[in-house]
C-alpha cells in the first residue's frame, strides 16, 4: 500500500519519491509535499515568460487535460499569443501532448501552480472555465456522446462554485442530476442533487425527495427516509400525502410494516376522502 501510495504521489519521479520518504522520516507527515519538491517545482514553473505562465494559471485552474480552444477562451489570448505560449511550456517540458490535449507532465506542477495563484485570479479563471464549458461545449479528456450533456453541466457548476458563484452552481449542479437520472446513473444524480442543496438551490423539497427516490434504488434505505423526512418539512401541503405514501414504501421494503402501515394511513389522511 505505502509503495503504491508513493508511485501515485511521486508518479514515478525517483527524486520526488526520495523526498516524499525523507520528509516522512522527519516529520511523520508522509503525503505532505515536501520543501525541496516545492521549491524545485516553483523554480520551473518561474522559467517561462510571464505570458506562458498566465496560460499555466489556466492550465492549474482547469484541473484537467484540455484542447486549444478551451485553453485560448479562459486566457483570453489572441490565437497566436496562445500557440507561442504553448510551444514555450512544450519545449520548456511543462506540458505534454497527447490527441490533442494539453496537460502538465507532472500533477504535482499543478498542484503548486494553483496554490501560487491569487483568490481574485482563481475566481476570475474559474469563472471564465465555466463559461467556456457551456459556450463551446468542450468536454476536456474526453469525447462527447449523448449522455454528456449533465457531465458538462456538473464540470461548469464546479467552477463556478469555485468562482464564487453558488447560484449558478445549483441551477447546474440541478441540470447535472436531473441529466444522469433520465440515463440511470443513479449514484452520480444523487451526488449532484447534494451538490445542488449545499449550494443553495431555492427547491428543497424537490430536491430532497429526489434524493430519497434515488436512496430508495440504491437501496439506501435510512438515508432514503431521512431524505423524505427533510422533504417534508420544505414541501406544500399538497405534496404531502405522496412523501407519506413514499416514506411507507421505504418501510415496507425494510420490512417495518406497523412503520409502513402508519405512513401509508398519514398519506390517505392527507389525500382527503377522495384520496387523491
Amino acid at each position: 500500500e505505502l509503495a503504491e501510495r508513493l508511485y501515485a504521489e511521486s508518479e514515478g519521479l525517483p527524486y520526488i519519491a526520495v523526498e516524499y520518504l525523507r520528509g516522512a522520516e522527519a516529520a511523520g507527515k508522509e503525503w505532505e509535499l515536501p520543501v525541496g519538491v516545492r521549491d524545485l517545482l516553483h523554480r520551473r514553473l518561474q522559467t517561462p515568460g510571464e505570458t506562458a505562465r498566465q496560460l499555466v494559471g489556466v492550465f492549474a485552474v482547469v484541473g484537467r487535460p484540455c484542447d486549444f480552444g478551451l485553453l485560448q477562451a479562459v486566457g483570453g489570448r489572441s490565437e497566436m499569443e496562445t500557440i507561442q505560449s504553448l510551444e514555450e511550456l512544450l519545449n520548456a517540458g511543462l506540458l505534454g501532448e497527447h490527441n490533442g490535449l494539453y496537460d502538465f507532465t507532472h500533477q504535482k506542477l499543478r498542484t503548486v501552480a494553483y496554490e501560487e495563484l491569487s483568490l481574485a485570479r482563481r475566481r476570475l479563471l474559474h469563472q471564465r472555465t465555466g463559461e467556456a464549458l457551456l459556450s463551446t461545449g468542450h468536454m476536456t479528456g474526453a469525447m462527447m456522446n449523448r449522455s454528456e450533456a449533465g457531465a458538462l453541466a456538473g464540470l461548469a457548476a464546479g467552477h463556478f462554485l469555485q468562482a464564487g458563484l453558488p447560484g449558478r452552481a445549483a441551477d447546474l449542479f440541478y441540470q447535472a442530476g436531473e441529466h444522469a437520472r433520465r440515463v440511470y446513473a443513479n449514484s452520480e444524480a444523487l451526488a449532484a442533487f447534494q451538490a445542488a442543496i449545499s449550494a443553495g438551490h431555492a427547491d428543497l423539497a424537490g430536491l430532497h425527495e429526489a434524493c430519497g427516490d434515488l436512496n430508495t434504488l440504491l437501496g439506501n434505505y435510512r438515508e432514503a427516509v431521512a431524505s423524505y423526512q427533510t422533504a417534508s418539512a420544505f414541501c406544500d401541503p399538497d405534496g404531502l400525502s405522496n412523501l407519506m405514501h413514499k416514506l411507507g414504501e421505504v418501510y415496507h421494503r425494510r420490512g417495518d410494516w406497523a412503520a409502513a402501515e402508519g405512513h401509508f394511513r398519514a398519506a390517505l389522511d392527507s389525500a382527503g376522502e377522495n384520496g387523491r
